[in-house]
């Protein structure tokens, strides 16, 4: 009897916090604001624990999409990019196009283990500037193994980004860096 009784404590507890949190997400009163891009989907207007700052933020999507799926990510991860080729993909066409869910990408790079995820990061970030953030996005995941300053250059004259200007701000951007570092660190929170 003492046991169930402990059971059915822990499963009232345990759910009483799952409802708490669904609570807190439900009231808050954020907008997603911005322009146009693990893995989680918030209602839109909801921030998750740690608060997600949509404003600078790329979308595929609808502005007025129920749901944004942010997608926390490293350009020099093998799993970052397993998701970019098996299921991103599905996720735009499923849900994307459906209008159901915009797609938000944010950036983690694991500085760690990966020293040239956050240059490739800035350099998206550069990319981003010039318009092209998606272009610039996909590019960098199809070439991974070669992620370097020569191919960003390369990328950004592949996409008619102006040369000069993007190699200005992915040389030297700390604009840029302060965003890939912001969204590490709402990844982190």
């Amino acid at each position: 009897i003492l046991s169930a009784m402990l059971i059915s404590a822990s499963v009232f507890y345990a759910s009483s916090k799952v409802s708490a949190e669904l609570a807190g997400v439900k009231s808050f009163t954020g907008s997603i604001g911005g322009n146009a891009a693990g893995t989680k989907a918030v209602q839109a207007g909801a921030a998750t624990k740690g608060r997600i700052d949509f404003g600078t933020s790329s979308f595929l999507g609808s502005p007025n999409a129920p749901y944004v799926i942010i997608d926390f990510s490293d350009f020099q991860c093998p799993f970052c990019k397993k998701f970019f080729d098996e299921t991103k993909n599905d996720v735009v066409k499923n849900l994307v196009d459906s209008g159901k869910a915009r797609f938000m990408y944010k950036h983690f790079p694991l500085d760690s283990i990966h020293p040239n995820a956050r240059p490739a990061a800035i350099a998206f970030e550069c990319a981003k500037v010039q318009g092209k953030p998606w272009e610039f996005h996909d590019a960098l995941f199809a070439n991974q193994n070669s992620l370097s300053n020569a191919l960003y250059s390369r990328l950004a004259s592949s996409l008619g980004l102006d040369l000069t200007a993007f190699n200005s701000c992915s040389g030297n951007s700390a604009a840029a860096n302060a965003v890939v570092e912001s969204d590490l660190q709402q990844g982190i929170a």
